[in-house]
């Protein structure tokens, strides 16, 4: 993390969230590039680490990409419920993000992603076999078809909270954040909660 979290200004503690996530994209150690995604399945909760590959604070928005064949896609398309969790052991921060989420398979905005995406990244998408399909041995799961369409979805959320947490040892410091439409538009309107 790069600044401080100790502010009693929920505007800068807000912009504060949005700029470390912005630079987690960035950084590949970074802990908040790799947030644990949570779903609704039909047994309940569901929740696996992703990367998370775009931040844009004035849309509100976090991406991720998935093979289209996963089990969070189908979960995704049935409810578009989701959670975020990001959090940093050193600055001892936790963030939740409550989202909305679609998943995006092959129009203009998914393309795009694809194309950014370096190659060798790409051969994720092109396996032969669904994630989760029972395989003999581990190598068979890396069974390519690279001549077949990839099986790339981009998994666009738009965040409607922000749960902010800070562990300090003088006494933990907690904020949550909403979107609210407002006159002029619409903006994060945040509050102090107890942690």
């Amino acid at each position: 993390m790069t600044l401080p979290w100790n502010t009693t200004s929920l505007d800068d503690l807000c912009q504060r969230i949005w700029t470390e996530l912005g630079v987690a994209v960035g950084e590949v150690g970074n802990p908040w590039r790799c947030p644990v995604l949570s779903t609704v399945s039909a047994a309940g909760a569901d929740a696996r680490i992703v990367v998370l590959r775009s931040v844009d604070s004035a849309a509100c928005e976090l991406t991720a990409h998935s093979d289209l064949r996963a089990s969070k896609v189908e979960q995704l398309r049935a409810d578009d419920r989701s959670v975020w969790v990001f959090y940093d052991p050193s600055a001892r921060v936790q963030v939740r993000a409550r989202c909305r989420m679609t998943v995006h398979d092959s129009d203009a905005r998914a393309m795009e992603a694809w194309h950014r995406t370096p190659s060798v990244n790409r051969m994720n998408y092109l396996q032969r076999l669904p994630p989760g399909e029972v395989i003999p041995t581990p190598s068979v799961g890396w069974e390519n078809r690279a001549e077949a369409r990839p099986e790339f979805g981009l998994l666009l959320a738009r965040v409607e909270m922000l749960d902010a947490l800070w562990l300090k040892e003088t006494g933990h410091f907690r904020a949550r954040f909403t979107w609210v439409a407002a006159v002029g538009g619409a903006r994060w309107q945040g509050e102090w909660v107890a942690p």
